[in-house]
């Protein structure tokens, strides 16, 4: 489940959800007062890409085509073999899937601006590894090993210097755990804090304080 990224008013997004009946949006029905599920990918009109998005591991919004509105969609097919990307035109989504091949199950995805590309990157992390595909579908030969993570990975932007990071974290034992970060420019570890105390279970990114960072 993520929020759809095609309105640049947070109040006016929708949910996008992937399970049994695919690849869903999630809105307020004025009508029925209720909330209404509806498909993006016509079983009829388009069956291989609606089977793609059945039981997806991932789904999160992107900019596919470089134009500045995260509009599309991004995910990995439930057995870790395809990357999808839903395209969209105004209201239709058209499905195409690149070969990916993941070993391991999928435990979280984010979509970052790497800078280099046309349209957004995404991070993908597994149990072992984050790999980095871009807005093709082509996986980069670079990736990080042995990340042993909790199951997020979050994009940390700092939208002053034009620079995002990863972040995850991940057990240390003895109650400690380490957040780990990595270099988008390098693809590298540049930094990783340890602490101790409550388990962490999620995290994820913000610009709590309004400084254009997070």
């Amino acid at each position: 489940i993520t929020a759809d990224g095609a309105s640049a008013d947070p109040l006016e997004r929708e949910l996008i959800t992937v399970g049994a009946d695919g690849l869903c949006r999630i809105a307020w029905s004025e009508t029925s007062g209720a909330f209404e599920a509806e498909s993006l990918i016509d079983a009829t009109a388009d069956p291989v890409g609606h089977g793609l998005w059945i039981d997806a591991q991932a789904v999160r919004p992107a900019d596919l085509d470089g134009e500045g509105s995260r509009d599309d969609l991004v995910g990995v097919s439930s057995d870790g073999r395809w990357f999808l990307k839903a395209a969209r035109s105004g209201p239709t989504y058209t499905t195409t899937a690149a070969l990916l091949a993941l070993a391991d199950p999928v435990l979280d995805i984010e979509v970052f601006n790497g800078h280099s590309w046309v349209g957004d990157e995404t991070a993908i992390l597994t149990s072992t590894r984050l790999y980095f595909v871009n807005s093709n579908g082509a996986k980069f030969p670079e990736s990080i090993q042995n990340v042993n993570p909790t199951g997020d990975v979050a994009c940390m932007a700092n939208a002053a210097q034009n620079r995002e990071r990863l972040a995850w974290l991940r057990p240390l034992g003895g109650g400690a755990w380490v957040l780990s970060v990595v270099d988008l420019n390098s693809v590298t570890i540049d930094d990783e804090v340890v602490f101790s105390g409550d388990s962490p279970r999620r995290i994820a990114e913000g610009d709590f304080n309004g400084d254009r960072r997070s």
